[in-house]
């Protein structure tokens, strides 16, 4: 597939891997090429006018062949395809181990969220024999909430002697009794 657009390439990797970018530092006074720093990933860099000659140069090889540069790549050596072969097992070990972690900590939550109800049940089981078995005796309890008590309160409560009398706020209240009005 040709490009139908012209497009720069690295001179030294014939890659396309590379940034231009504006030097911070340059001279307000200088033209803007003096401004730009090209740099690849394999380590090339051009600055200034530099970059604009590349782009030239490899332009007008563009326009005469008609079409891009074409990047010819070498042939691997034993070594470099062994490398990038034992490099692609690595992943896919990796890429194995990981999915084997991932289906491992799915199971173990899985199996944790049915212990937990499966426990859950057993307890609810449990309770509700013991509700049935209060039932069936007659004893059914209400639960009943103990008498609160401050420790202020606790602390200054005095214990009555046997056989004294019931102060005047606890003494058993006499109903009142209601009078409906007569008629006449």
């Amino acid at each position: 597939m040709q490009d139908t657009q012209f497009r720069m390439a690295c001179p030294k990797c014939k890659s396309y891997s590379f940034t231009v970018r504006r030097d911070q530092r340059a001279y307000v006074h200088k033209s803007q090429p003096f401004e730009l720093v090209f740099s690849c990933r394999c380590g090339k860099q051009l600055f200034g006018e530099q970059i604009q000659e590349e782009y030239d140069r490899q332009k007008v090889i563009w326009e005469q062949e008609g079409g891009p540069v074409i990047v010819e790549e070498e042939p691997l050596s034993e070594a470099e395809q062994e490398r990038l072969h034992e490099e692609e097992r690595r992943k896919e070990q990796l890429r194995k181990a990981m999915e084997y972690r991932r289906k491992y900590l799915a199971e173990k939550r899985r199996q944790k969220e049915e212990d937990e109800r499966s426990r859950r049940e057993e307890e609810d089981r449990r309770w509700r024999e013991k509700v049935a078995i209060v039932e069936a005796e007659g004893q059914l309890l209400r639960p009943t909430k103990p008498k609160r008590t401050t420790r202020l309160s606790a602390l200054t409560a005095v214990p009555e002697a046997p056989g004294s009398k019931p102060r005047e706020d606890e003494r058993p209240q006499e109903p009142v009794r209601k009078v409906e009005p007569v008629s006449a």
